[in-house]
């Protein structure tokens, strides 16, 4: 059998979300990549997911890797919280040039469009070279910088190479450590973001 779950803003905030006092903060998870631009958002993601969680008490949790900050924020928060959860990362979606499907594409302009594919090439590269053995993490993000650069549409918000399971920026890359790669530019008003994880070669 098949069902939806659709609660109303009530039965999430029976106070309202205004009365909300009791909050879930993922502490310095939240504070870079995309967090460090949204003050507060992961912790309301948090919250609400911990709810969802609470009155539901699924076996499995699936989310898109395409919000990579988001799965790793999430997946510690079923660990530490003790939540018997398995959490399930999905590959992002892409069209067929390698841009990541996302509703906000449609806004992008025809020449917007066709130079967004630097963001895929970038994470892309980004990944080769770590694979590959590359240790310094400051080179990685050189090759995130320059590929972006060969559109000068793209106007970089951040990009950034991190520790995948805490998300803290690297300096040095150890053989053989789970590291994300992730980006965020801005084409006109249209903000995109895409990632890649990596096992250090």
């Amino acid at each position: 059998m098949d069902a939806v779950f659709a609660p109303s803003v009530r039965d999430m905030y029976p106070d309202g979300p205004d009365r909300q006092l009791v909050w879930v903060t993922p502490s310095s998870m939240a504070d870079v990549l995309c967090g460090a631009f949204r003050p507060g958002h992961f912790r309301g993601v948090a919250t609400v997911v911990t709810k969802l969680f609470a009155v539901c008490q699924p076996d499995s949790a699936v989310f898109g890797l395409k919000d990579a900050q988001q799965f790793v924020i999430l997946s510690k928060l079923v660990r530490d919280l003790g939540f018997q959860i398995r959490m399930v990362g999905v590959p992002t979606v892409r069209e067929a040039d390698g841009l990541a499907l996302s509703s906000r594409n449609r806004f992008l302009s025809k020449e917007e469009r066709e130079q967004s594919v630097v963001l895929s090439r970038a994470v892309g590269e980004a990944k080769r070279a770590i694979e590959s053995g590359e240790r310094d993490a400051d080179e990685v993000r050189r090759i995130l910088n320059e590929t972006i650069d060969e559109s000068d549409l793209a106007l970089t918000q951040y990009v950034d190479v991190t520790d995948a399971r805490t998300l803290q920026p690297l300096q040095a890359i150890r053989k053989g450590q789970h590291v994300l790669s992730a980006v965020a530019v801005f084409f006109g008003s249209t903000r995109l973001i895409d990632n890649s994880f990596s096992i250090a070669g």
